[in-house]
């Protein structure tokens, strides 16, 4: 039997560029793949905000404060871009908390309430020194009385 030598185009010094071809392709299609399904699993925009906004109304004229605290807090642990509508839902998370007597996290949202507004500073104000009232903690509500009507004072009455 007579012994060929293999053929020019399969030695072994042509593998290596081809092997190196499949594998960036293979490297390429595993990137798209997972670029596509990023794309195609993160929270929607605008209308899935909304739609929760919309369930936790829903839930909380229907009496469900747990559900709806729940969704609120899903909602704002998306971290909405509007800064007043923030304001405005942590606020209102806050009053739930409230009517359940969960003071320690009604006041965190308070406090969220306060620093991005959207909700009434005067309200949102006696709305932490009667939490902090209700956790004992009396100094530290005479102290947030006192900056309140500080701030009160020092801000000009609108026409």
């Amino acid at each position: 039997m007579d012994l060929r030598a293999p053929p020019s185009s399969m030695t072994a010094t042509n593998r290596a560029p081809r092997l190196a071809t499949v594998v960036l392709l293979q490297l390429v299609t595993l990137a798209a793949i997972s670029a596509l399904a990023f794309v195609a699993l993160r929270p929607r925009g605008g209308g899935e905000a909304e739609r929760l906004r919309e369930l936790g109304g829903k839930l909380k004229a229907a009496g469900a404060i747990d559900e709806a605290a729940a969704v609120y807090q899903e909602w704002l642990a998306a971290g909405p871009a509007d800064r007043e509508a923030f304001g405005r839902v942590a606020f209102g998370l806050a009053t739930l908390l409230l009517e359940q007597g969960d003071y320690e996290k009604a006041l965190r949202w308070l406090y969220e309430a306060q620093r991005h507004g959207g909700a009434d500073r005067a309200e949102v104000d006696a709305k932490i020194v009667h939490v902090l009232e209700r956790l004992g903690r009396v100094h530290a509500a005479r102290a947030a009385l006192t900056g309140a009507t500080a701030l009160a004072a020092a801000t000009p009455a609108k026409p």
